[in-house]
């Protein structure tokens, strides 16, 4: 990889995992030329200091009564989860994102990245981890000259689920003070579906996409679900304490990518809670043929013995 040639580092992982921290870590670990400073690209930023989007904010807050002392367990209803995720993607699919501009978040996103890309200029492009950016790496984006940049991903990982879920709390409750002190200022929290059950669904995905961006774009060149684009190399931190390295695929074989991948988040963390609804399942079930078996032995003994 030329020191001269553009880079990309495209940042996967959980909310609250620590993506922010893994630019910086990529840059060091992979020796690359941080200068200039290599732009980031994330949508959320632009939709949490949007104006519309802090007036429906501070309309979730005004109907839900929520106050510092009361935000801990708001943050856990369905409805306000529910109010504060239709509001976020509500304003990030509308126009006016950005200066009352005619482009909605995602499309004035697209419009930087593509003049950095003429521009040669270096970036991050933070991407939620649900599928491989096929899109991004394909024609009309890098795949238009495949040789142009060098492509990293960065992927970050936290053990525990507990933990996560509890670090977007603390999040979400940091920037809820911060916004209710001074709204005009500072941007709008975001509420993430963090329920145990949906919130491990998600985490799974992005662990998913992450094993098959690294047996099909990188072990092998699979043009149909990867693009033109080749990922030149793929990275796997932890941060359950702090940033470690645990994999890299250029120092590291698919042995330990899969220790690593497996690890780092385990697949069974609502296991307990998915047995405890089949054992209550169960004995519901059990209860109805209970009843049946009575009601028909019953039925028996009169037909038998019609005076019963």
């Amino acid at each position: 990889m030329s020191e001269s040639k553009p880079f990309v580092i495209i940042t996967l992982g959980p909310t609250g995992a620590g993506k922010t921290g893994l630019v910086n870590r990529t840059i060091s670990h992979c020796e690359l030329n941080p200068n200039p400073t290599p732009r980031v690209f994330l949508v959320d930023d632009l939709v949490v200091n949007n104006q519309k989007y802090k007036d429906e904010v501070l309309g979730i807050i005004n109907t839900n009564n929520m106050t510092l002392d009361t935000v801990e367990n708001d943050m856990t209803k369905a409805e306000v989860i529910d109010a504060f995720n239709a509001a976020y993607w509500r304003v990030r699919k509308s126009s006016g994102c950005v200066n009352n501009g005619s482009e909605n978040c995602d499309d004035f996103t697209d419009s930087q990245m593509k003049a950095a890309i003429k521009n040669n200029e270096s970036f991050v492009l933070e991407i939620t981890g649900s599928s491989i950016p096929k899109w991004f790496l394909d024609t009309h984006w890098l795949g238009d000259d495949p040789n142009l940049y060098d492509v990293f991903v960065s992927c970050v990982l936290v053990s525990s689920l507990d933990t996560l879920i509890e670090r977007n709390k603390s999040r979400f409750k940091h920037a809820f003070e911060l916004f209710m002190n001074n709204p005009e200022i500072n941007p709008a929290p975001r509420l993430p579906n963090i329920t145990k059950e949906t919130f491990n669904e998600s985490n799974l995905t992005i662990k998913k996409t992450v094993h098959d961006m690294y047996s099909q774009c990188v072990l092998t060149k699979n043009e149909s679900k990867c693009g033109k684009e080749k990922i030149d190399r793929l990275l796997v931190f932890s941060n359950n304490q702090s940033m470690t390295l645990e994999f890299d695929s250029i120092k590291d074989g698919s042995v330990k990518f899969e220790d690593v991948i497996n690890r780092l988040y385990p697949s069974n963390q609502t296991s307990g809670m998915r047995r405890r609804r089949t054992q209550k399942i169960r004995r519901f079930h059990k209860r109805i043929n209970t009843k049946k078996m009575r009601k028909s032995i019953k039925n028996k003994r009169i037909r038998k013995h019609p005076k019963i």
